[in-house]
């Protein structure tokens, strides 16, 4: 009979993050940014500077108190490291020459209701060198008061050979690296990868006109016990909270199983190794490390 070794009680806390994102996804007409604040405009090969967000902004549910790091890879960091955190675009990115890429950004709308938007227009990719025929537009969008994002693609052309890991990274991950949001596989109808540990990328380009859109939700279960019944090789899950729905992840990321509060987790066949428990829950979602 299989041992686990993580769940040895018949209670344990799930990690949590004091909040969490729900993922949806939409369509709208792409525009570039006009009378946009020009950020890079060179013939540039790297870039690395901060972007300071014009209002109060949370990301994860903690305040920023510092400028956002803009990088060449497509991604803002929290810190002057330009590691990934909130990822639209993630790949080797190059300006298609002097005046032909803008990296720019710009403040729209009436506080409190106003959108910090970060454009790369007309892209290049370093796979694509020295001819820089394939481009990408894309934008991120930071919400004042709702503390939303989103991320808005436009016109592209990218073949398959010029992605460095086969398409774009595309996720939100806290500052710490203990939680992720990663949206994965097909861009029309991406999967949602909660696993930190193996991210993966989209296949290919998001489509003109998508819109991959992550809204927080405020959670109030940072205190709160899941009941993680294991019997027979299933896990049986209850709480006071209301569970939307139970989702078991493997190793490299890919949800095989899901289930209603009503139904039970089933471990038989699965594989040694380490899996992760997702309970989305009405307040949020919560996640704990399983080793089988």
């Amino acid at each position: 009979m299989r041992k686990l070794l993580l769940i040895l009680c018949f209670a344990v806390t799930f990690n949590l993050s004091a909040q969490n994102y729900s993922f949806s996804k939409t369509t709208a007409t792409y525009a570039n940014l006009n009378g946009a604040t020009v950020l890079e405009n060179s013939n540039w090969t790297s870039i690395g500077q901060g972007v300071k967000v014009p209002f109060a902004f949370k990301y994860w549910g903690v305040a920023l108190t510092d400028s956002l790091y803009l990088d060449d890879w497509g991604s803002l960091s929290l810190d002057n490291t330009y590691g990934e955190e909130i990822s639209f675009l993630y790949d080797d990115l190059e300006s298609r020459g002097a005046g032909k890429t803008l990296v720019s950004s710009k403040l729209d709308g009436i506080a409190p209701n106003r959108i910090f938007k970060i454009e790369f227009q007309n892209v290049g990719f370093f796979g694509d060198s020295p001819l820089f025929v394939d481009s990408a537009n894309v934008q991120c969008w930071l919400y004042e008061t709702s503390n939303l994002i989103e991320f808005r693609y436009g016109a592209n052309k990218v073949k398959a050979s010029t992605w460095s890991d086969g398409g774009a990274y595309v996720d939100l991950i806290d500052a710490g690296y203990n939680n992720v949001v990663s949206i994965e596989n097909d861009p029309a109808n991406p999967s949602v990868n909660l696993f930190i540990n193996n991210l993966l990328p989209l296949v290919g380009m998001p489509a003109n006109g998508m819109v991959y859109k992550f809204t927080p939700v405020a959670s109030g279960i940072q205190n709160e016990v899941i009941h993680f019944k294991v019997s027979q090789n299933k896990i049986i899950i209850s709480a006071a909270l209301e569970i939307k729905s139970i989702a078991l992840y493997n190793s490299n990321g890919q949800r095989i199983q899901i289930a209603s509060e009503a139904e039970q987790l089933n471990l038989s066949g699965l594989a040694h190794g380490v899996y992760l428990v997702a309970v989305d829950t009405k307040d949020g979602v919560m996640t704990q490390k399983l080793v089988l």
